[in-house]
């Protein structure tokens, strides 16, 4: 739950002892999130060329989904 609250997913108070989470954001939001922080992540890696395979990738799926 820490890693959610510190990528901004969740909110936290504390309660006694113990933190009580809640949803930061709406769906959109939470899913902007976590691609930037998976292709974040994928750059820190492989650099550029992780941003052309994803973007091609992204390409493929509209093709695919756009033929009926």
């Amino acid at each position: 739950m820490t890693r959610l609250w510190k990528k901004g997913l969740l909110s936290r108070e504390k309660v006694g002892k113990r933190f009580k989470y809640t949803a930061q954001s709406d769906k959109q939001h939470a899913i902007q999130s976590l691609i930037h922080s998976a292709l974040g992540s994928l750059v820190d890696r492989y650099g550029d060329e992780a941003i052309t395979a994803f973007i091609d990738e992204v390409k493929e799926f509209k093709e695919d989904t756009e033929q009926p």
